[in-house]
């Protein structure tokens, strides 16, 4: 038979667990966040120094 105080800390133990998982998942959605931005800024900037580009030849 359990106590009131093994169902209190066993309760305590789930919450615990349950907020570390969700820090994890906060911290591997905030790299994936970070990760897309550095794409999508390097692709702008790739595609700007191509437009670039094209223009100086084009103005040869």
């Amino acid at each position: 038979m359990t106590t009131t105080t093994q169902t209190a800390s066993t309760h305590l133990t789930s919450i615990t667990t349950r907020q570390r998982g969700s820090r994890v998942r906060d911290g591997v959605f905030a790299i994936l966040v970070t990760l897309v931005a550095v794409v999508s800024v390097a692709s702008v900037a790739t595609a700007a120094n191509a437009a670039n580009t094209t223009t100086q030849l084009a103005a040869r």
